[in-house]
């Protein structure tokens, strides 16, 4: 009994600050490139910050596996989570998240009151791995500074 609670109390604790943790969702097409590169940045970005805040990435037609050369970039950046795999983005995903963050048009029976925002079209974007990342890195961090302030 003595091992049970510190377990029942340590879940407990962490569903406290699951509960209290905003989410934010970045979308791309296949859902294993942009999106996972913006996840795996904001979560780390966000974490050095202290914010109470966790992205999770999403495919309005998702791939079977992350894109190989954004593994190979996330891996050696050390920021690759290896429980990733690509997901549809569906309505229910939607019921607890603060923003919306999308790289490809959301589709007409996804549409939602949640605030969405369009990064499709920042510059380099669609270049290889260094600058794509290094473009999502930097509106990440415009948007970790809003939500600082907020």
């Amino acid at each position: 009994m003595k091992t049970v609670i510190p377990f029942v109390l340590a879940t407990l604790l962490t569903q406290l600050v699951m509960a209290q943790e905003k989410k934010i969702i970045f979308v791309c097409e296949h859902g294993a490139a942009k999106s996972v590169i913006a996840a795996s940045y904001f979560n780390k970005m966000a974490k050095e910050r202290n914010l109470d805040y966790v992205a999770e990435c999403r495919g309005t037609f998702p791939d079977s596996d992350v894109s190989p050369g954004v593994k190979d970039g996330l891996t050696k950046d050390k920021v690759f989570d290896h429980n990733i795999k690509p997901q549809k983005l569906l309505i229910s995903d939607t019921a607890t998240v603060e923003r919306i963050i999308l790289f490809t048009p959301l589709p007409p029976e996804l549409k939602t009151n949640i605030k969405t925002e369009n990064w499709s079209n920042i510059q380099n974007v669609d270049a290889e791995y260094e600058k794509r990342r290094d473009a999502i890195i930097k509106k990440i961090t415009e948007l970790l500074d809003s939500l600082e302030k907020q």
